[in-house]
């Protein structure tokens, strides 16, 4: 019961710190309205899921600066938020086309979906070289070889794999976000279109896939991506565009 009331102490603490942050920076747009003070407080309301809120903040914002990428693509995470996709891609593209190279958005490109492998580099060669005809032990080297960085090694052992077994779709995922983790981006897209069509269920090549979009700047397609993933993995959907920054 201590402990559950503990719980409780702190999360209204946290709440309040939220609420009397919120508070003070809408007095501080009112006695300052000014684009940046305005964004400030859109995206504390963003960080308290008051999504409407936010957007007319962002707007206001945008009244005083239309030429701010920064809140541009704010008001399109807010509504994403809503649910309002077309609303949101027009902010995404504005913010682009207003800064090709604003990408503050973008989570880094990673290994999801590379499983935890406990055994080291040796044992992994060791069991590529003493079983040639094993499939997995090969894709279990290229995977610890991504794991450990060594970028360029992991590429070519999932080639190598690749040429033995085209339809394996963790391969053709595993060589396309290595690629991708290389900056190799159009090398990248190939095999990750062959893994989703090889599973089309799967939802990590759709994410690794619409990160790259985004780093290409190619909006609509990564908006794309995520529509996708919103039918198919939310939490995935959620990391690859609700991004919110201060």
């Amino acid at each position: 019961m201590r402990r559950i009331l503990i719980l409780c102490v702190a999360l209204l603490l946290v709440v309040g710190c939220a609420s009397m942050k919120t508070s003070r920076l809408t007095k501080q747009a009112a006695q300052a309205p000014t684009s940046e003070n305005y964004l400030a407080l859109g995206i504390q309301q963003l960080k308290a899921k008051d999504y409407e809120a936010a957007v007319e903040s962002f707007h206001r914002s945008l009244r005083l600066d239309p030429s701010s990428p920064k809140a541009h693509h704010n008001l399109g995470v807010a509504y994403v938020r809503l649910g309002r996709d077309q609303n949101a891609l027009r902010e995404f593209r504005l913010s682009h086309n207003l800064k090709p190279d604003y990408q503050k958005f973008l989570v880094p490109l990673n290994s999801v979906g590379i499983p935890t492998e406990p055994r080291s580099l040796g044992e992994l060669r060791q069991a590529a070289v003493s079983r040639p005809n094993d499939i997995q032990a090969a894709f279990a080297l290229a995977q610890g070889y991504q794991r450990a960085a060594l970028l360029e090694e992991a590429v070519v052992q999932y080639r190598k794999v690749a040429a033995r077994s085209p339809r394996h779709a963790g391969v053709q995922y595993g060589l396309g976000s290595t690629l991708a983790q290389l900056g190799r981006y159009d090398e990248a897209k190939g095999p990750l279109l062959q893994a989703i069509r090889l599973k089309p269920s799967w939802a990590t090549p759709h994410f690794t896939l619409g990160l790259i979009h985004l780093v290409s700047g190619d909006v609509e397609d990564a908006f794309g991506e995520y529509q996708v993933l919103q039918k198919m993995d939310v939490n995935l959907a959620d990391r690859l565009f609700a991004r919110i920054y201060e």
